[in-house]
């Protein structure tokens, strides 16, 4: 994880940007928290400096907060989404997003906020974990390379922590089938 977490917090009321800047002033050795106020500057910030974790308002001028969370949990390097709403309940936005995020109504009392970002950054995959990805597929791949393992000799631990699709490829076989004993 690295020293400072990044965050955005993207909101059109600037109110509402100040009152999140001085409620969180203590996190500042901590985080790197941006202020946007537009979903276009949001994004064309990302562009230059991505985040961590983007944390957007839902109801927005131009480009809503929905859209905003699908177009930044479809980058190719994701940052963890939470949506901050006084107008929809999660059942709401689950029809209209289509990415994996958080959901905290507002007004959002601080320390559930502060929680919120703890527990992301706590659950978010660790380098030692994609290490450990790593070392699989080279085992894997030499493995495959000897003729030593086929798609049935692979323990299914295995296909859910690489995910079954890049196991798939690594030994050169496009679909994985399931069979029941």
């Amino acid at each position: 994880m690295p020293d400072k977490i990044s965050i955005m917090f993207l909101d059109d009321e600037i109110a509402v940007l100040d009152g999140l800047r001085r409620q969180l002033r203590p996190f500042q050795s901590v985080w790197d928290m941006r202020f946007v106020s537009s979903p276009v500057e949001g994004l064309k910030t990302f562009d230059t400096a991505p985040v961590d974790i983007v944390i957007t308002d839902l109801k927005m001028p131009h480009i809503s907060g929905d859209t905003i969370a699908n177009l930044f949990g479809s980058m190719p390097k994701p940052p963890a989404i939470i949506v901050l709403s006084g107008h929809s309940s999660y059942a709401e936005l689950c029809d209209k997003i289509t990415v994996p995020f958080e959901y905290l109504s507002k007004p959002c009392d601080p320390i559930l906020l502060v929680k919120t970002v703890s527990n992301i950054m706590y659950n978010a995959p660790s380098r030692i974990s994609e290490l450990y990805d790593e070392v699989l597929q080279i085992v894997v791949e030499k493995l495959r390379e000897h003729n030593l393992l086929k798609m049935e000799d692979l323990p299914i631990e295995y296909t859910t922590l690489l995910g079954i699709r890049k196991v798939s490829q690594y030994l050169g076989e496009m679909t994985f089938e399931y069979k029941e004993n």
